[in-house]
């Protein structure tokens, strides 16, 4: 679909912001997606959107449905957003001014050994440092925080979704994994904001004992020369 301009010059979209949750979702993730939707609502007239949940517990099937509402409803994009996310207010405005097809944060697993959701070019972590800017292309990416064109879903085959094996690691792969192979495969290539991803949270459950507080003790030592 080809994009809109307005009077101004300035390009018109129609953003379904696109939310697969269960039956609860974060306080913070709650506090952002309000001021992102603010945000949008009073500085950006040239922006319509919708917010859509679906919930459930498999995902595949709720980001299928979510996209069949976003084509229906003559969206330009989709913003994807888990309920598990902490993000800028103006992340859907920096996505858009990348003007790239599929893109979006790389942002860290939740649970241990702590790596990047992103998967580079070489099949590796694509780790970032502080001084990275800029986009990179990646193989694949977590669908925590992605913007989506909705041409990539009219133009490419059903299912956009669906939970793979991976024969050399012997694991599950998720279906944004799934997703991302499947764009590549149609010649459409994902990337990594890497000024935003630096932005985002991955929030989630962690249990807190006696040792992580004598990890703080030994910092402490050594700022008040051994005295505690």
């Amino acid at each position: 679909m080809p994009a809109l301009l307005n009077a101004s010059g300035e390009k018109q979209y129609k953003v379904t912001i696109a939310i697969p949750a269960q039956d609860q979702v974060a306080t913070g993730f709650a506090l952002d997606l309000a001021l992102l939707v603010a945000d949008v609502a009073k500085n950006h007239p040239n922006i319509a959107f919708r917010t859509s949940v679906v919930r459930g517990t498999y995902l595949p099937q709720q980001r299928m449905t979510l996209v069949k509402e976003a084509i229906q409803s003559g969206s330009t994009h989709i913003l994807w957003i888990d309920s598990d996310m902490r993000f800028p207010k103006d992340s859907l405005i920096r996505l858009l001014d990348r003007d790239l097809k599929i893109v979006g944060a790389n942002y860290p697993m939740r649970r241990t050994p702590i790596l990047p959701t992103a998967t580079d070019l070489k099949g590796m972590p694509a780790f970032m440092d502080e001084t990275d800017g800029g986009v990179l292309e990646v193989a694949h990416i977590g669908f925590g925080l992605l913007l989506v064109d909705v041409d990539v879903f009219r133009n490419m085959p059903a299912p956009w979704f669906a939970l793979g094996f991976s024969a050399k690691f012997e694991d599950y792969e998720g279906e944004d994994v799934f997703f991302c192979r499947k764009a590549r495969t149609a010649g459409i290539p994902t990337f990594v904001d890497l000024d935003l991803s630096k932005e985002i949270g991955h929030l989630g459950e962690f249990t807190y004992k006696y040792q992580h507080a004598n990890v703080i003790r030994e910092a402490w030592k050594e700022q008040n020369g051994g005295d505690v």
